[in-house]
């Protein structure tokens, strides 16, 4: 029986607000029979621990669910820079690495975690939508990928909605939001037909958001193409 267990490899998007639905899934999961294997970034894992003004060394999220018996792994791995490295000023620099490294430093520990694990199980990989490299690694190791959207509906929606392709019906609006400085505004302000939004019809221009740039437009291309 304990062979038909399965097996959650459970790995957030490496920022607080996916981490927490993630927790929060891992837990009820547990709860319910699975073993997990929560993987996390050595960063991550820091901020984390000085939030709660431990060590990096003694600080585990689970250890407390381990007591009450659930059985929920966690281990952390390094993103590939240096924990002193500013992610958030280096945004840009950031999410390249993650494009690029993550997705072989990630197939590792999917093929560490599933070697070290005793006997058959079914194991599934678990892992929020907006990451690129899940449905890849889950195929190639016959795993089941489960993909969890840890943003509002609100905010699903307006990506699967507007895109970022140079053809999609916003463009003219994101053109005319750059050109706002140049153009005089009256009480008249300007407005634009949104109708790639169900439900959103006009909408002043000065109220639509910046462009999110390349990286954050490739994560989002990436997910709903």
């Amino acid at each position: 029986m304990a062979q038909t267990k399965p097996h959650a490899i459970v790995i957030p998007y490496p920022y607080q607000g996916h981490v927490t639905p993630m927790i929060s899934l891992s837990i009820r999961l547990a709860s319910r029979g699975f073993t997990i294997t929560f993987v996390q970034t050595e960063f991550i894992h820091h901020f984390m621990s000085k939030a709660q003004n431990l060590p990096a060394a003694n600080f585990d999220l689970f250890a407390e669910a381990r007591k009450s018996g659930l059985d929920i792994r966690y281990t952390t791995f390094s993103d590939g820079l240096p924990l002193e490295f500013d992610r958030h000023l280096n945004f840009e620099e950031y999410w390249e690495t993650m494009f690029r490294d993550f997705p072989d430093l990630l197939d590792e520990i999917v093929v560490r975690t599933m070697k070290a694990d005793e006997g058959m199980r079914p194991f599934l990989l678990v892992a929020d939508t907006i990451s690129s490299w899940p449905a890849t690694i889950a195929k190639k190791h016959n795993m089941v990928n489960v993909s969890l959207w840890t943003e509002p509906a609100i905010v699903f929606s307006l990506n699967y909605h507007l895109g970022f392709s140079s053809e999609m019906a916003m463009s003219p609006i994101m053109d005319l939001k750059r050109r706002m400085p140049k153009l005089c505004f009256s009480s008249n302000k300007p407005q634009a037909e949104v109708t790639t939004i169900v439900e959103v019809r006009l909408i002043e221009v000065e109220d639509m958001a910046e462009d999110t740039g390349e990286v954050d437009n490739q994560a989002i291309e990436t997910t709903f193409k």
